[in-house]
């Protein structure tokens, strides 16, 4: 972990992840890799395996989360 243990996003300092050299909490970096996907999915072609698997993913991350 990084020397400066919070998150940069909300400053949090329990329940961190690091993604490369910077820390995330479990939230931000949820709202991280939903709005990955919903980029990703919005720029394939509707139809593609590639459309269809980040609408996939997209959707079991939002169920993920609900639960």
């Amino acid at each position: 972990m990084p020397e400066k243990e919070k998150c940069v996003f909300c400053n949090a300092e329990e329940n961190l992840s690091t993604l490369g050299e910077h820390c995330l909490c479990a939230p931000c970096q949820r709202r991280l890799i939903l709005s990955a996907l919903e980029f990703a999915k919005r720029n394939t072609i509707r139809g593609t395996v590639y459309h269809a698997a980040f609408e996939a993913l997209c959707t079991q991350l939002l169920e993920k989360t609900e639960n």
